[in-house]
Order: structure tokens, then C-alpha cells, then sequence
């Protein structure tokens, strides 16, 4: 019985890491763009969650913390990027190459 414990418990470690790299791998992408909050899978989750519960305050931080240069925001269904009206326009009129293909879908708001 012990022994079938010790299994159970090593193979539930073996997958909890396994999802933990991906989820690390998964969320680190911004494309060159500076994130709001702390680095990391549980910096990505904490900041999510900040972000349901007080969004204008992580707004702000971002704003306050990059100033006016482009930046994203993790969220619990994936990154908002938030441009200035120059990078806006810039973005509107690049040719759809571009915009990298391989990065995340986003949101314009």
C-alpha cells in the first residue's frame, strides 16, 4: 500500500512540473513587449487575477510604469497589449507580414 502511495504521489509531481513548464513556456511570450507585474508563471497568474478583481489599477501601473511605450497585460484568457496612438496607427497601416504570425492572439482595445 505504501508503495502504491509513493507511485501516486511521484507521478502526480512528474505532471504538476510538466504543466508548470509549459505553462512557463506557454506565458512568457510577449514579443519583445514589456509585461505588467512579476516575471514568471506566478507572476503572469497573480496579475491575471489583479487584473479581474482591479483593472483600472493595473492600467495604470502599466501606464505609470512604461510610460508611453507599448505594453501587456496577462489576463486569465491571455495577454492584452496596450499601444499609444501612434503605435495604433503605425499597426493599422503595416502590411500584414509585418505583424509577426507567430505571436499569441490579442486584443485591441
Amino acid at each position: 500500500m505504501l508503495e502504491l502511495v509513493v507511485q501516486f504521489t511521484t507521478a502526480s509531481a512528474l505532471v504538476l512540473a510538466l504543466f508548470y513548464l509549459y505553462l512557463a513556456r506557454a506565458l512568457a511570450y510577449t514579443g519583445g513587449v514589456s509585461r505588467v507585474g512579476p516575471p514568471g508563471v506566478w507572476g503572469y497568474i497573480s496579475t491575471a487575477l489583479r487584473y479581474v478583481l482591479h483593472t483600472a489599477d493595473v492600467i495604470r501601473e502599466g501606464k505609470d510604469q512604461f510610460g508611453g511605450r507599448p505594453f501587456a497585460i496577462p489576463t486569465l484568457s491571455g495577454y492584452i497589449f496596450y499601444v499609444g496612438p501612434e503605435y495604433l496607427e503605425r499597426m493599422r497601416t503595416s502590411t500584414d507580414d509585418t505583424v509577426s504570425p507567430i505571436s499569441p492572439p490579442c486584443r485591441v482595445v
